[in-house]
Protein backbone atom coordinates (compact mmCIF):
# COMPACT_ATOMS: atom_id res chain seq x y z
CA UNK A 1 0.00 0.00 0.00
CA UNK A 2 1.23 3.82 -0.64
CA UNK A 3 0.68 6.42 1.16
CA UNK A 4 -0.92 9.39 0.12
CA UNK A 5 1.04 12.43 -1.43
CA UNK A 6 0.36 15.54 0.39
CA UNK A 7 -2.33 17.15 -1.45
CA UNK A 8 -4.39 13.92 -1.73
CA UNK A 9 -4.08 14.09 2.38
CA UNK A 10 -4.94 17.62 2.48
CA UNK A 11 -8.44 16.94 0.63
CA UNK A 12 -9.30 14.20 3.01
CA UNK A 13 -8.10 16.24 6.42
CA UNK A 14 -9.64 19.69 5.41
CA UNK A 15 -13.35 17.40 4.09
CA UNK A 16 -16.49 17.66 6.93
CA UNK A 17 -19.66 16.71 6.60
CA UNK A 18 -21.27 20.19 5.50
CA UNK A 19 -17.90 20.92 3.12
CA UNK A 20 -17.26 18.61 0.54
CA UNK A 21 -14.11 18.30 -1.46
CA UNK A 22 -14.32 16.05 -4.38
CA UNK A 23 -14.39 17.29 -7.80
CA UNK A 24 -16.63 15.97 -10.53
CA UNK A 25 -16.72 16.57 -14.19
CA UNK A 26 -19.31 16.82 -16.89
CA UNK A 27 -18.19 16.64 -20.91
CA UNK A 28 -19.88 17.12 -23.69
CA UNK A 29 -18.73 15.69 -27.25
CA UNK A 30 -20.10 17.31 -30.16
CA UNK A 31 -19.08 14.42 -33.07
CA UNK A 32 -20.18 16.87 -35.80
CA UNK A 33 -17.12 18.78 -35.38
CA UNK A 34 -14.12 15.72 -34.64
CA UNK A 35 -12.06 15.99 -37.98
CA UNK A 36 -11.95 11.80 -38.31
CA UNK A 37 -15.49 11.18 -36.71
CA UNK A 38 -16.09 9.80 -33.62
CA UNK A 39 -15.45 6.64 -31.22
CA UNK A 40 -15.41 5.90 -27.72
CA UNK A 41 -11.56 4.69 -27.96
CA UNK A 42 -11.11 8.22 -29.01
CA UNK A 43 -12.57 10.24 -25.80
CA UNK A 44 -11.51 7.51 -23.80
CA UNK A 45 -7.96 8.31 -24.93
CA UNK A 46 -7.79 11.74 -25.75
CA UNK A 47 -6.86 11.21 -29.05
CA UNK A 48 -8.36 13.39 -32.06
Amino acid sequence: MQGLRGFDAAFLHFETPTNHLHVGQTRVLDPSTAPAGHSFDAARLGTP
